[in-house]
């Protein structure tokens, strides 16, 4: 077995995500149009004699992370750095927004969740701006709390309907005496603190979420149908399995997973009782739930990565399950992503090989639907089915 070994690093990417939430999370009957266009690929249909492989969107060649998502309507958005790109029932799958069109050109973008195909939240330059156009333009929205504090970032945002949302990131405070000192989270007497902030209003109001004190910038936010969600960074995580009234630190099972290497990658939830935390050591350890988070059990996941990549910045890996058995696991490195396969619930990952599919370098996966999963790569979007 290859052993797994990827420093501690707090590394912000860019969130490309399928489904209703982040975090690999399932988006129930997501609807897209299936094209058969050859824009930049090879690869329209093909079999791994498991997974059916068909693509769903040609993209732009690139070799950027990218990542996707949809709402519970079953609008679905791809993204990166620079764009966006969108589709639904009604049209077929187009760019939605771009850092150069609009108003508010330049920068990158950090993460969006879209209420449908004209109401959105995009976090870019880490600051939160609204379209309400269909991305022809953005509005710079002022949070309480954060305003006027230029070290303040937001890195995500997450809406369970047009009211109810949360964005996550980081602010300074003033340290503490016991506060760990992490050279690149202090400066002038100030030390960065994750934070939680929710509307309940569509964003005329915000509150800041209680939270054990956590030093360092919450990553990305991500909710399920159940109620249960999930805000991490590397280095901390905390669970909610009521919607979000209250925050559980999963701190405590870091020092199980390995010492002082150990940090988290990622996370999916079936339903409301089955789900994985993923953490990273010297090798891939999952936390298993079937009771919806009040109690983990530990598994190790063996990955027999060809990847010579030692990078202490490499983009976190993404899995998704669609049923109890069957998943995917997008391997990703600084160059491109490995594609692995299981069908025992994780006990064992096998290298998917289909022809046609080593020129493409994946980097999110997320549930479609009950045996049908959404993969994002370089080149495009495809639909895996059993």
């Amino acid at each position: 077995m290859t052993k797994l070994v990827r420093f501690l690093a707090v590394a912000i990417v860019p969130i490309l995500i399928l489904c209703e939430t982040g975090c690999n999370s399932p988006a129930r009957q997501a609807i897209v149009n299936r094209t058969t266009n050859n824009q930049n690929t090879a690869l329209n249909k093909a079999s791994d004699g498991e997974w059916a492989i068909d693509l769903v969107r040609g993209l732009p060649d690139g070799i950027k992370q990218r990542r996707i998502r949809c709402n519970k309507e079953g609008l679905c958005w791809v993204w990166d750095e620079n764009s966006v790109w969108i589709g639904d029932r009604a049209n077929s799958w187009r760019e939605f927004y771009s850092v150069s069109s609009g108003e508010n050109n330049g920068g990158r973008i950090d993460s969006i969740y879209l209420e449908s195909a004209q109401i959105g939240w995009v976090v870019q330059n880490h600051q939160l701006y609204k379209t309400e156009d269909g991305g022809k333009s953005l509005r710079r929205f002022s949070v309480p709390g954060l305003e006027g504090d230029p070290s303040s970032t937001v890195t995500d945002a997450f809406f369970v309907n047009g009211s109810r949302g949360w964005i996550v990131g980081g602010k300074f405070e003033p340290l503490r005496k016991n506060d760990p000192l992490i050279n690149t989270e202090t400066t002038r007497g100030q030390i960065r603190t994750a934070f939680i902030i929710e509307t309940a209003d569509g964003g005329a109001s915000w509150k800041f979420e209680d939270l054990p004190r956590l030093i360092g910038s919450f990553e990305e936010i991500n909710f399920w149908e159940s109620g249960i969600g999930v805000a991490s960074s590397r280095n901390d995580l905390v669970f909610t399995n009521d919607g979000g009234k209250t925050w559980i630190g999963m701190a405590k099972y870091f020092p199980d997973i390995d010492s002082e290497r150990g940090r988290f990658e990622s996370c999916f939830f079936l339903d409301q009782n089955r789900g994985w935390l993923l953490f990273t050591g010297s090798e891939f350890a999952a936390l298993f739930t079937d009771n919806g988070g009040k109690s983990w059990t530990r598994t190790s996941w063996k990955i027999e990565s060809k990847s010579n990549d030692t990078s202490s910045f490499s983009p976190p890996v993404r899995f998704v399950f669609v049923d109890n058995w069957h998943g995917l696991f997008v391997y990703n490195h600084t160059n491109g992503g490995e594609l692995f396969k299981t069908s025992d619930g994780g006990k064992i990952w096998k290298l998917v090989t289909v022809a046609g599919l080593t020129d493409l370098s994946f980097t999110d996966a997320l549930y479609e639907s009950k045996g049908r999963a959404l993969l994002v790569s370089n080149k495009g979007i495809y639909s895996f089915g059993l």
